[in-house]
């Protein structure tokens, strides 16, 4: 313990700790002159407590942090489903403060298109990855890329009102990227998808509408009389895209309003419809399928896009939504900001096996999801 107590002291960090039973995790940092944050995580009976320690007088934003110790907890996975396995963190793994420090780290990056990294969004961004590392048991490995960047705007293109009387128009809006699966544009080694949400979706007055991750094939948990028959005709529509090689819906040729890509897009409006108490419900509302994640700055959501057999999960197709409001004289901008971070099994794991080898890992990984968290 004399050396770990000279090695927190050298580092500056402050470490709070109810129980150590674990081994220090120092992640890779970059130091400047102006900014130190040193990320520093413990196993502590399943909980693991990471601090950061920024600099008197650093400004963050145009505001200034004073001896502010942000601390994140990794935390419980929820279970929302089990097809696809979805789950959420019961409480934030990043604080709003840090959402603030990555929303612009990456918007500063897009427009100046280098891949420069602050040592504060470097810092939060390791822990991140060391939070979802610990979540799905799934260590990083040098073959996974860095995050996705995603940012949606508010966009009114219609009166929520006139939209409601065109259900296609409606879905259009609603959906505008339609839905996928994550082993889309030919990764198809993508075995786990987490998303970090920055931001929340809902302006002050409550105006807009829509924003959440919707998931419209998904069987809810505590849903056990779940419409048999009509799970059925859905799963069968993304099977067939699945079997012709179509992973995302708007790469179905055929765009009528019975074609696969159709039905699986409408299904989503009407899980919109079924939890959006607030517009007038013009669609078949009564679905008890589908599974809708709204936003919350630095909750962690992941999920299991293939199955055990190693084929993409027909129930993981899924899709976000724009932010649409009731007041089109609404001029507040609101925003919805994500993170995507894709879980490839390293190419050693099946290398000599080739796609039995793949599906045993992605099975072995389903199952600690099951033992660990249902």
């Amino acid at each position: 313990m004399g050396y770990l107590n000279h090695l927190i002291s050298s580092l500056g960090c402050i470490i709070i700790v109810p129980k150590f039973v674990g081994s220090l995790v120092i992640p890779k940092q970059s130091t400047s002159l102006h900014t130190r944050a040193t990320g520093t995580s413990f196993s502590v009976d399943k909980l693991t407590t990471v601090s950061y320690q920024i600099n008197n007088n650093h400004p963050i934003l145009g505001t200034t942090l004073k001896d502010e110790l942000v601390q994140c907890a990794v935390p419980k996975m929820i279970p929302l489903c089990q097809s696809p396995l979805l789950l959420e963190s019961s409480s934030p793994i990043v604080s709003r403060e840090e959402c603030s420090i990555l929303i612009q780290h990456f918007d500063e990056q897009h427009q100046t298109r280098t891949g420069h990294q602050t040592s504060s969004a470097e810092a939060i961004l390791q822990n991140i990855h060391n939070t979802i590392a610990k979540v799905t048991n799934c260590p990083r490995h040098d073959g996974e890329n860095e995050p996705r960047y995603v940012r949606y705007d508010t966009k009114i293109k219609q009166d929520i009102q006139q939209l409601q009387l065109n259900p296609k128009s409606f879905t259009d809006n609603l959906l505008p990227d339609g839905l996928h699966v994550d082993t889309n544009n030919g990764k198809l080694f993508r075995h786990i998808t987490a998303i970090l949400y920055l931001t929340d979706n809902m302006d002050d007055d409550g105006n807009v509408i829509g924003g959440g991750t919707t998931f419209p094939l998904a069987i809810q948990q505590s849903n056990a009389d779940y419409n048999r028959e009509q799970s059925e005709r859905l799963l069968t529509s993304a099977k067939t895209l699945l079997l012709n090689g179509i992973h995302h819906t708007k790469g179905d040729e055929d765009q009528d309003d019975n074609s696969d890509g159709r039905v699986l897009e409408k299904a989503g409006l009407h899980v919109f419809c079924r939890d959006t108490k607030q517009i007038r419900h013009t669609t078949d509302t009564s679905s008890e399928h589908g599974v809708r994640v709204m936003p919350r700055a630095g909750k962690l959501i992941y999920f299991h896009n293939v199955d055990d057999d190693g084929l993409s999960d027909a129930f993981s197709f899924h899709g976000g939504e724009e932010l649409l409001s009731f007041d089109t004289s609404h001029t507040a901008k609101t925003e919805k900001s994500i993170l995507v971070f894709f879980k490839e099994v390293p190419l050693a794991k099946f290398r000599d096996n080739g796609i039995e080898g793949f599906a045993q890992e992605v099975a072995k990984s389903r199952s600690w999801t099951r033992s660990t968290y249902h």
